[in-house]
Formats: C-alpha cells, structure tokens, sequence
C-alpha cells in the first residue's frame, strides 16, 4: 500500500533535479478534505463537532508555502508529534473560541478516531476547498494511513522534462501502480467547471444576440435612410455637412440605445447580484462595469449604422430631390 512505502518513494523523487520541495499528504483539489468528529479543548463531552481534517507530514507547510501564525510546525521523525500533535487554522481558533493564535497553541484535541494531543501550532487561513465556502475550520495532523498524495514543487523552467524524470523514477519504484499527476492550477480551475461552461454558454448566446441586433439596426438604419432622402439632400443644399447628416442620422438610434440601457442595467445588476451570492469570495459590482457596458453598446450601434449613414450623406442631393 501507497502509505506504507510513501518515504522511500518521496524521497527517491525528492531526487530528481529541479524538484524543490515535496510533501506527502492526503490533501488534493481533486480529492477535497475529509470531516471527521472531533472533541475541542472547552467543548462539552456531548458537544462533539465534526471538522475538516487534513493528514500531512512534516514538511507539508514549507512545500505550500502555508504561513505558520504561532508556535511550530511538525518536527520530521518525531514521535510526539507524530502520536500527539495538531496543527489548526485561524477557522478553527474562532469556532473553539480559543482567542487569538497564540492562546490557542497548547489547546487540546480529542479526535475521533483515538488520537487525543495539543495544538502545536496555528496557521494562516487558506483555501483548501472551493472560493464557493468561506474558509472552514482546519485540522492537520501527522497520519501515514491516510496519505494518498505526493506534492512536488518543482522549477518551471523544464516541467515536461522534470515530468519524464519522475515518470521514469516511479517506474523504478513502484511497478504496482500506474504514474498519474496533475498540476495544482488545473485541479484548483476544476472546481469551476461549471462556471467555465456557463461563462462559454453565455458567451455564445450573448454573440449571437449581439449580431443579430446588429443585423436589425443596420436593416433599421437603410430603411430610416430611405425614408429621409429628400431631407438629407434639402439639409446638403442649404449648407449641412457629412457630420452634421451622421449625427443627425445616428442621434435616434442613441436614444433607443439609452432606453434599452436603463432598462437593462437594473435586470444585469440583479442576475448578477444572484449569481455572485453562490460564492464567499466575490467581487463588487460597481457602476463602471455598466457604464463601460453601456459605451460598448453605443459604439457597436453607431458603427453598425454607419455605413448607412455615410453612404445617406455623401449621396448627391439633386438626386436625392428627385427620389419619389
């Protein structure tokens, strides 16, 4: 079993060059977090809470680069640690109301499967899970049966190359099992898969409805055009410039573009007001998102009406009096 040769194969990875640090856990994006129940320091016997817990090793904070607030980390081969030892994050220090980071180092943990020990150490709060939950309460602690997991961190200057090394290297050391990895980035972007699929959904359809407006106002704008021959060529007569025929072509269509703008932004802010309160970490929406959308729409507009605007001025305007 994985957990039970899981030194000898990380440290034979360690090896590899360009490999910077490594980690052996049962923590992955892909795999999530397991919550077990768990009795904290200052919790009565019958007000057992079940928490995230998370199996690491010594060496699993340096390699994620995870902020120690207060005590230690977890000291490689040692067998306190490794029987009585627990390492929290600040989620966990509120909800035991333990005060701050420091006060909470000494804390003891009765977890549920027969472990009991103190706090050692607290650290900075960090997504473990989707940015759709807010930073739950976090136990870590030194468990060989439940790691699943090598965390590599390796240079970027040849990550295929450093791939086939490790490939080859596994190979050597466990013919058993198959050589799978993934990149963290990727695990993490596949929590949102859904959001990529609707933002590519949306994309198509929003397209598709912007062409086909488009389509509408530049068959609007050569009808308009027809219509006002006679006008345009008396106004070219009397002394109007292409200017002055463009603005005064395209000023209707601004104002059907302000009507369909105030209408819209209240229903876009709403939907998208929704749409943000599935997530713990959001964005604001401020007013510029709207008024850059409300330009792009203006701008789309006049030079899809353009052309029939030009083409309605440069027209000259003894033809255009004698269009019946």
């Amino acid at each position: 079993m994985f957990w039970m040769k899981h030194a000898t194969i990380r440290e034979e990875l360690s090896r590899v060059p360009n490999v910077i640090a490594s980690s052996v856990s049962s923590f992955s994006f892909a795999a999530g977090t397991t919550n077990t129940a768990l009795l904290p320091e200052g919790a009565a016997e019958n007000e057992i809470t079940s928490e995230a817990v998370m199996a690491v090793d010594a060496d699993f904070i340096p390699t994620f680069g995870i902020t120690l607030l207060a005590g230690r980390n977890f000291e490689r081969g040692s067998i306190a640690d490794d029987s009585s030892a627990f390492i929290v994050n600040e989620a966990a220090v509120k909800r035991f109301n333990w005060g701050t980071p420091e006060e909470a180092v000494g804390k003891s943990i009765d977890w549920g499967l027969g472990k009991k020990g103190n706090v050692i150490g607290v650290v900075r709060d960090f997504n473990f899970s989707s940015l759709h939950n807010a930073v739950n309460p976090l136990i870590m602690h030194i468990y060989p049966e439940w790691y699943g997991f090598i965390s590599l961190r390796i240079a970027g200057e040849d990550a295929p190359g450093v791939i086939k090394q490790l490939e080859a290297k596994w190979k050597k050391i466990d013919v058993e099992s198959n050589f799978k990895y993934s990149f963290m980035d990727q695990d993490f972007n596949k929590l949102y898969a859904a959001e990529e699929q609707t933002r590519t959904i949306v994309g198509l359809l929003a397209t598709l409805a912007i062409f086909i407006a488009c389509l509408g106002l530049f068959g609007l704008a050569a009808f308009i055009a027809e219509q006002r021959t006679k006008e345009i060529g008396i106004r070219k007569v009397l002394g109007a410039n292409v200017g002055g025929i463009i603005a005064l072509m395209s000023k209707d269509f601004l104002k059907l573009i302000l009507v369909a703008f105030i209408i819209a932004v209240p229903v876009a802010w709403y939907a998208s007001s929704e749409w943000l309160t599935g997530f713990a970490y959001r964005t604001e929406i401020t007013w510029t998102v709207f008024a850059v959308a409300g330009l792009s729409a203006a701008m789309v507009a006049l030079l899809t009406v353009s052309f029939q605007s030009v083409k309605a001025s440069m027209m000259n305007p003894v033809k255009a009096l004698r269009t019946e």
